[in-house]
């Protein structure tokens, strides 16, 4: 219906539209009518625009509305804009992403023109999201006349937002002149989060230069941020590095690195992690790292987890790690996780494992799973 419509609607627009209308809802009259506003915005919007305002379903308006202005969005901005701002055309819409979108598209073609538009929106959260838009795509073609525009809003965290766009967008590019360009700025204008995107992108070009950069910052959140992105980014491409790198550092930061690195490690190398793993303190992100590393280890070789977990973990993740190790072996060899169930201590782990392994088994084998239950001690577990 869709298509049959907008081919209708290039020549004769008003008559697709009534016939379309005259469909029922559920046997193709929605497709119809969006495959009469798709043609029809395209070769006269004001028409359109005007016809979307008469339609009476409020949520097939609803509907118009969002699809025809992301259509127009990307050829017609200004028109897009006219719709949005259209006498009880927003009634109902509440998606302010809209604004957003339609200015970021603006942006990136005619940015000044889009910047005045914007200006003239009432204060609020439409105006916010356009200028937020506005910047984004002023910033993939145009970062650095973007940077220079800031001064433009006044909204203190609209431009905060619209800084940490371009920042991102600029470090994309050039993040060691992005590095030097944010530490420019007075300390109350440097967005800590904007060190993730620069050290993230920059340890990816040179993991060094950007070691040795977020090293020199000084204590903070803006220097907690730079080592952990190039703790991450140098754990995705040579692990050994980022190990020897993190024990480099000190106190908490040290910490912290290592834990990064492990975990990516963990993902791909669980035996390396699980020897990395020593080099950190009893904690609840080690004993978070043992269950994630306990977890993809027995992917591959559930009977090697089981003999690493029992010496590594605490008590405090001992129980979880164990859980999910005999979990996954119990999917394939049901009867070496019964096993070693029998020669675990008495207590919750035992207990949980013993219940889930039941359940495990009787989806495949009912029989054996009951065999091995009749067996059990007589007591609650059994």
């Amino acid at each position: 219906y869709t298509e049959v419509f907008s081919s209708w609607a290039q020549n004769d627009p008003q008559s697709a539209l009534s016939a379309a209308e005259a469909l029922p809802v559920g046997k193709g009259g929605r497709e119809a009518i969006q495959g009469v506003f798709q043609a029809w915005v395209q070769n006269d919007s004001a028409a359109a625009i005007a016809a979307i305002q008469d339609l009476a379903d409020p949520t097939l308006r609803r509907n118009i509305i969002q699809n025809t202005v992301q259509q127009m969005a990307w050829r017609d901005p200004e028109h897009a804009v006219e719709l949005l701002q259209a006498p009880g055309m927003m009634t109902g819409l509440n998606q302010p992403w809209i604004w957003n979108q339609v200015y970021s598209q603006w942006a990136q073609n005619d940015p000044m023109a889009a910047l005045k538009s914007a200006d003239a929106i009432p204060n609020g959260q439409a105006r916010d999201q356009a200028i937020q838009g506005l910047y984004q795509g002023w910033a993939q073609n145009d970062p650095d006349g973007a940077f220079a525009a800031l001064g433009n809003i006044t909204n203190a965290q609209t431009r905060r937002n619209a800084q940490m766009n371009i920042i991102d967008a600029m470090a994309n590019r050039d993040p060691k002149s992005t590095f030097a360009l944010l530490q420019s700025l007075p300390l109350t204008q440097q967005d800590p989060n904007s060190y993730n995107q620069i050290f993230n992108t920059w340890a990816d070009q040179d993991p060094a230069a950007a070691a040795a950069a977020a090293a020199g910052l000084p204590v903070g959140r803006s220097r907690e941020n730079a080592l952990q992105a190039v703790a991450n980014s140098m754990a995705n491409t040579d692990p050994q590095t980022a190990l020897d790198w993190a024990n480099g550092l000190q106190g908490t930061e040290r910490d912290n690195a290592l834990s990064s690195v492990i975990g990516r490690l963990a993902n791909d190398n669980p035996e390396a992690a699980a020897s990395a793993l020593d080099q950190l303190p009893d904690s609840n992100r080690r004993s978070s790292l043992v269950q994630q590393i306990a977890m993809n280890w027995a992917n591959t070789d559930p009977n090697a987890a089981l003999q690493w977990v029992e010496t590594a973990a605490g008590s405090g993740s001992y129980d979880s790690a164990v859980s999910q190790i005999l979990s996954r072996l119990g999917q394939n060899d049901p009867t070496s996780a019964a096993d070693y169930i029998s020669q675990m201590d008495s207590g919750n782990a035992k207990s949980s494992s013993i219940s889930n392994l039941a359940s495990q088994w009787a989806q495949n084998d009912v029989q054996s799973a009951l065999a091995w239950a009749q067996q059990l001690p007589a007591d609650n577990t059994q």
